[in-house]
C-alpha cells in the first residue's frame, strides 16, 4: 500500500498486484466460499490508499496521481473478482479539505471514479496539485489523527460495513 510508495523500483501495478494479492490470501483464510446450505460467515473490505502528501524522491502532485492510479487498479482487481464477499472502499474524501462526498462502495465494485481526482493532462509530468489535505484530520499528512480516524470510521467505514449482508 502507501508504504511501497517509498520504494521508486515499486511501480503502481506492483502496488496494485500487491494489495490484490493480499486481499486474496485474506479471503480465503477468513471468509471460505459459502455453499447454499451455508453462507459466508466473514467478508472483506479492501480500503483505497489515503491521500498522502509527496516523499522525499517524489513531489506531492506526483504521488496524487500515483495514489489515485493505484486505487483505480486495486478498485477494478476487486471488481474482476465478482465475489460478493470482497469490496473496496474508498474513504479518501473524509481527509480533504472540501471533500467528504461520503464513501463509494458497492459488492465487488466502486462507484464512479473518486472525489479527489486531478486532471489526467500532462500524464508523466507533475502538472497536476497535490491533495488539499485538512491537517486537523491528518497532520503530517500522511497518518490520520484521533479525529481524522473517528472521522473516517464514522462517516464511511461504519455505513460501508452495516451494508454489508452476511
Amino acid at each position: 500500500g502507501t508504504n511501497n510508495l517509498k520504494d521508486p523500483a515499486m511501480t503502481d501495478g506492483d502496488i496494485a498486484q500487491g494489495v490484490g494479492a493480499a486481499a486474496a490470501q485474506l479471503l480465503r483464510a477468513v471468509a471460505p466460499p459459502s455453499s447454499v446450505a451455508a453462507p459466508a460467515a466473514a467478508a472483506v473490505l479492501v480500503l483505497a490508499l489515503l491521500p498522502r502528501h509527496g516523499l522525499r524522491h517524489e513531489p506531492s502532485a506526483r504521488v496524487r496521481r500515483r495514489v489515485e492510479n493505484i486505487n483505480a487498479a486495486v478498485a477494478e482487481l476487486v471488481a474482476s473478482r465478482d465475489d460478493p464477499r470482497l469490496a473496496f472502499l474508498d474513504c479518501g474524501a473524509v481527509f480533504l479539505n472540501g471533500g467528504g462526498e461520503g464513501e463509494r462502495e458497492k459488492e465487488g465494485k466502486v462507484e464512479g471514479g473518486s472525489a479527489y481526482r486531478s486532471s489526467r493532462e500532462g500524464e508523466g509530468e507533475d502538472t497536476g496539485r497535490p491533495y488539499d489535505i485538512n491537517p486537523e484530520l491528518m497532520p503530517d499528512f500522511l497518518h490520520p489523527s484521533a479525529k481524522g480516524y473517528h472521522k473516517m470510521f464514522s462517516e464511511c467505514l461504519i455505513p460501508a460495513i452495516r451494508r454489508f449482508e452476511l
